[in-house]
């Protein structure tokens, strides 16, 4: 009796560390993801920006098309924009919406991130890599900062999912360094 309830008290043991390896590898594995633009109706007629490239950690993304990233995605996303206006950009503000974390109101929740000489407020701060004009034919990297990142976190977290797509707002209201402003839309790599 006491060998066939080691036996049996064996089995149990190595199922529940089978369960547990098999549970960590597939909560571990990549899964699809997806980088969407928004439809708008009212596309602006100017062309400033150019989206270069986008990047998923090593992955570069096609927009529509799923790719295969893990839960922490958005810390890698990185999205390139090149000023093609030809004129110096002053603020350049980027905006994403994530429908998975929506508002409850019909509204997706949506994070801008801005380059240029101003921060995330609306105060000219010191110069530094990401707070300096954005001089013509120069590419510089949007990507989501830490304290965005513990939002989008601990509203998924609230909600209990893990966001898989993100929109990407294709224009943005570009203010140049002579004072000028002006709404423009983006072109696209093909």
């Amino acid at each position: 009796m006491g060998t066939m309830l080691r036996r049996a008290s064996h089995r149990i043991v190595c199922a529940s560390f089978f369960i547990l390896a098999v549970t960590s590898f597939v909560s571990g594995q990549a899964r699809d993801r997806i980088v969407e633009v928004y439809e708008e109706a009212d596309a602006p007629l100017t062309v400033a920006l150019q989206v270069v490239e986008i990047k998923a950690g090593s992955n570069t993304v096609t927009l529509g098309q799923p790719f295969a990233a893990d839960d922490d995605w958005l810390r890698s996303l990185s999205v390139r924009i090149k000023n093609v206006s030809g004129k110096t950009i002053n603020v350049l503000p980027i905006s994403f919406g994530l429908s998975e974390l929506n508002t409850g109101k019909g509204g997706d929740i949506s994070f801008t991130i801005m380059r240029g000489l101003y921060g995330n407020g609306d105060e000219i701060r010191e110069a530094s890599d990401e707070r300096k004009p954005i001089l013509p034919d120069e590419e510089i990297d949007f990507t989501f900062t830490e304290k965005q990142l513990c939002i989008i976190r601990q509203m998924a977290e609230q909600k209990e999912i893990t966001p898989t797509r993100i929109k990407f707002r294709p224009s943005a209201f570009v203010t140049f360094a002579d004072g000028s402003r002006v709404r423009s839309g983006f072109s696209y790599p093909k």
